[in-house]
Order: structure tokens, then sequence, then C-alpha cells
């Protein structure tokens, strides 16, 4: 019985050595008064080793558009924003290159039908190992796409509080300089 078990296990071992990684698309629409403004995250997986990652566009009307290249950030992620031309329902085919070279195509209604309530919030557009998972919408904790803003911003919170701090030192010197006035 226990070497039946443990060739199952080495069987497991050897076919998961040559699957292919997990590849996620997320996209994201920050604002919903501009919806055809889409930013998109690729997280290749770590095993494939992507060297770059482009997305090319084709609508249903034939339209296409130039691809465009994503930027590498930390964590293996590539991120980058698409202006679309035009509503329409486009096919989003993703290319990542490297020494696994790898494609992956999904649909990317534009706007998306509920964009008003959707902006703000990431969506998975692909997921190789959940293909379920598509259009979902992604908690923050768990998005890859907020996950690589949050980390090149850098000083993103400390930019804020000092903005929140000057506006307050604003507002104080104001009040102190109308009160002065109304005491003289």
């Amino acid at each position: 019985m226990t070497g039946v078990a443990a060739l199952s296990l080495v069987a497991i071992v050897l076919s998961s050595s040559g699957a292919d990684s997990e590849l996620v698309v997320e996209a994201f629409v920050a604002e919903a008064e501009d919806p055809l403004l889409v930013s998109y995250a690729v997280a290749p997986g770590e095993e494939s080793g992507g060297s770059g990652v482009s997305l090319s566009f084709t609508s249903d009307s034939s339209e296409s558009m130039s691809p465009v290249q994503l930027a590498p950030r930390p964590g293996g992620v590539f991120l980058g924003t698409v202006r679309y031309p035009a509503s329409a329902l486009w096919t989003v085919t993703v290319l990542v290159e490297g020494p696994e070279r790898r494609e992956a195509v999904f649909n990317e209604n534009l706007p998306w039908p509920h964009y008003t309530t959707e902006a703000g919030h990431p969506k998975v557009k692909y997921d190789s190992d959940d293909p379920g998972r598509e259009g979902s919408l992604v908690a923050a904790d768990d998005s890859i796409y907020l996950g690589a803003v949050d980390q090149t911003s850098g000083g993103g919170w400390g930019i804020g509080l000092g903005a929140g701090f000057l506006g307050l030192l604003a507002l104080w010197w104001l009040g102190r300089r109308s009160a002065q006035r109304r005491a003289t």
C-alpha cells in the first residue's frame, strides 16, 4: 500500500512540474466618468520567467488598436493603461514573452455593464487556474493590480498626509488672519 502511495506522489510531482504556471489578468476602471480608460495587471506566474507582456486588441467591428507593452513592476507583475477609442466588444490578447511563451484571450465589453458601481474595483479578466473567476470583483487585499500599485507608489501615504497637513495649516493661518482683521 505504501508503494502505491509513493508512486502516486511521484506521478503528481512529475505532472505538476511540467504544467504551465498560473496566468492572471486584472482590469481596473478608476473613474466611472472615464469608463474607456482601463488599467491592466498581468501576473504571469513565477515559473514562467516572463520577460515582457503585451496586449493587443480587436473590436467586434474589426477595428484594431496598436499593441500595448506593459511595464514590469516588483513582484513579477506587469502594469499598463489602455484608452479604448470606442464602446464595443473588444477581444484582448495577452502575450507573455520569455522562455515559456504564453498567450491568453478574453473579451472586454466596454463600457462595463455596471461601470458606475464597478469603477474603483479591479476585476479578474482571466485566470488560467480558475476560469470561473472571470469578471468577478476582487477584494482589495487579493488584487494583483492594487498590490503592484501600492508597491510602486512608495510615498503615496506620505504625500497624502503632507498635503492634508499643509491644508490644515493654511486653514489655521487664514482663520487667524481673519480674526486679526476683525480685531482691528
